[in-house]
């Protein structure tokens, strides 16, 4: 790729927050899948797994889950500065419950190579 080509798509990347409702495929699952088993794993671990969900109950269930946790964190919250922020922030936090398709990252921590000869030398990182 060329660096004109790279700097055209991070300049039109955009964080979406609003979804159509048009199904999305088996065969763009299917290609969404492909490209994240392309990004870069610590060791080549590609420690991952992906949950694609559609099912409108289960997303409501996950959103639902996702606010009790949330106002459980709100109201732990001392500082009035802090509470006001998250509030804020908080309608971030369930916009997927609308989307066509969820892809949830499930990911296993593995060791790092430097981690793993740390331990096994008696080096504290």
């Amino acid at each position: 790729m060329r660096i004109e080509e790279f700097m055209n798509v991070a300049a039109e990347r955009r964080s979406v927050r609003t979804f159509s409702r048009r199904p999305v495929s088996d065969e763009e699952i299917r290609l969404l899948l492909e490209a994240a088993g392309w990004a870069p794993s610590n060791s080549n671990r590609q420690a991952w797994k992906f949950v694609c969900i559609k099912n409108d109950g289960v997303k409501q269930t996950i959103a639902a889950a996702v606010e009790r946790k949330a106002e459980e964190i709100r109201a732990s919250l001392k500082n009035p500065e802090l509470v006001a922020a998250f509030t804020a922030y908080g309608r971030y936090l369930t916009f997927f419950r609308d989307a066509p398709l969820v892809i949830v990252a499930l990911a296993k921590r593995s060791p790092s190579f430097v981690e793993r000869l740390a331990k096994d030398t008696g080096v504290t990182l």
